[in-house]
């Protein structure tokens, strides 16, 4: 399209949650001056309000489908292998969880059951040493995979 500005995924990222912010003070506006007190006028016109919101809704959707299409469509490597960006982020999202679920193994390891007036000392299935060198491996993978995200995100043009 001649004449349409090119944009970086990050710059595009920044500008749709711009646009999100926009989109929740407008919606916060129409709820708020639907209804106004008989015999006043309204601070804000509801019309000129939902169209605002329309155009921004339209404005969001399209930068979420250059940004998914983009996603989609760029690889780089990681780990001798090339994969998309939208590989790279569910799996960034799947690091997280499963460092989540070690670390709530922190807060159980403590834990002790009482089945009478004595304490029952318990023991984990798997040396906390393990866990804390997978939970070390795993942070490690996703700082690289975050930064190598970062970096994409602020050199790659929208598609």
């Amino acid at each position: 399209m001649q004449g349409e500005k090119t944009m970086k995924i990050g710059e595009a990222l920044t500008e749709k949650k711009r646009l999100q912010s926009d989109l929740a003070k407008v919606n916060e506006l129409i709820e708020s001056n639907f209804t106004y007190k008989a015999g006043t006028r309204p601070d804000f016109d509801v019309a000129k309000l939902f169209a605002e919101q329309v155009r921004l809704v339209k404005q969001i959707l399209e930068l979420k489908i250059k940004i998914q299409k983009t996603n989609a469509d760029i690889t780089v490597p990681f780990g001798g292998s090339d994969f998309t960006l939208q590989e790279l982020i569910i799996t960034l999202g799947d690091l997280r969880s499963e460092i989540s679920v070690f670390n709530s193994l922190y807060a159980t390891k403590d834990r002790m059951f009482r089945y009478s007036d004595d304490d029952v000392e318990t023991v984990t299935q798997i040396p906390l040493d393990e866990i804390q060198k997978t939970v070390r491996a795993l942070n490690e993978k996703k700082t690289k995979l975050d930064s190598l995200l970062q970096r994409t995100n602020w050199t790659v043009e929208l598609i």
